[in-house]
């Protein structure tokens, strides 16, 4: 909260701002009314965040669609050990088999 009167700093309006500055800071700060809502509104400020890792929406359907390939790569990798896993239990058996039919 950001004053004493327990209200959030979204609902803090310029001039309340203004005079807690003075308060806190010592001096007058001024703020715009608009300048106030846009620091306040989170999916402004979601917004604004634009860089690589950020948690705006562009950037973050962009790590999922890297993730997703990433999965799949995995995936298929997982797959292919599997396989080669699989093919050396395979001769493994029949080599077994060679020395006990014998």
């Amino acid at each position: 909260m950001s004053t004493e009167k327990e209200k959030a700093l979204s609902e803090l309006t310029p001039v309340e701002l203004k005079n807690k500055a003075k308060e806190v800071l010592g001096k007058e700060v001024e703020v715009d009314g608009r300048a106030l809502e846009e620091a306040t509104d989170p999916e402004a400020c979601l917004m604004r965040r634009k860089s690589q890792g950020s948690p705006h929406p562009d950037h973050v359907k962009q790590m999922l669609k890297q993730r997703t390939a990433l999965v799949q790569e995995s995936k298929g990798q997982l797959e292919r050990e599997r396989k080669k896993v699989s093919d050396a239990m395979e001769n493994l058996r029949k080599t077994v088999e060679g020395f006990t039919s014998g």
